[in-house]
């Protein structure tokens, strides 16, 4: 799970792993920066079997997100 760091993030990050961690396990809770090559992402990186990934975010910026993390695949 990533999100970015704004109230608008963190509420769609509050509500995904309150409603998708009764079923299921959320493994990591990410904070993405304005800089979208950031810690999160190398974290991410390392782990390639980390499984399905959660952009939590405005979409200019989820888009950057994902752009870097195709990147650093």
């Amino acid at each position: 799970m990533l999100s970015e760091d704004t109230e608008y993030g963190r509420t769609i990050r509050d509500g995904f792993v309150s409603t998708f961690g009764k079923p299921g396990t959320v493994d990591h809770q990410l904070v993405v920066s304005a800089d979208p090559t950031d810690a999160a992402v190398a974290a991410l990186r390392a782990n390639p079997s980390s499984g399905p990934i959660v952009v939590a975010g405005q979409e200019s910026h989820g888009l950057e997100v994902i752009v870097a993390l195709r990147r650093a695949a």
